[in-house]
């Protein structure tokens, strides 16, 4: 009776891994949980000052709505296919209670290893109702969608929302 050790099954297993591989590694994108510019000059001192969670919301929506995205504390030293996401505008004008129009541009690339650039664009929301941080919570969530059907097909310099 033949009786793997266990030197046979490691290297059996690292094979059956190597052969087999995992469709969701393979295709992982890499998404900083923190929006590059989440803590910038860019950035309101209110919104930074009282929406804690600011520039977090479209990482982690865009990591519900496509099992491909994997979320990482730094892109740095991350190999494979990875989307930098930056906050380019943010407008949350006055205090952080009815005060107007709040506005988010966030700019994205998607690259593959260090170079090659498989795809960019500009996203743009705005919300006229609500409290700052509410409103600004559900521009995320406007545009972590508008980025999540535009990883089904990037291409170069799209514009998506209301951006377009």
């Amino acid at each position: 009776m033949f009786k793997p050790s266990l030197r046979f099954l490691s290297v059996a297993a690292l094979s059956a891994a190597i052969l087999i591989g995992s469709p969701a590694s393979a295709d992982s994108i890499k998404v900083q949980a923190r929006m590059d510019g989440a803590q910038s000059s860019k950035v309101p001192s209110n919104v930074l000052s009282h929406c804690r969670g600011f520039g977090t919301t479209v990482p982690s929506e865009l990591a519900k709505r496509n099992d491909d995205v994997t979320l990482v504390e730094s892109l740095k030293g991350q190999r494979g296919k990875r989307l930098v996401l930056t906050i380019s505008y943010v407008k949350a004008k006055g205090g952080v209670a009815w005060s107007g129009s709040k506005k988010v541009e966030v700019t994205g690339k998607l690259m593959q290893g260090s170079k090659k650039v498989l795809g960019t664009f500009t996203a743009y929301r705005g919300s006229y109702k609500g409290k700052a941080c509410k409103s600004l919570y559900r521009v995320e969530q406007e545009m972590a969608k508008d980025i999540a059907l535009w990883l089904e097909n990037p291409g170069m310099h799209d514009k998506l929302g209301a951006a377009k």
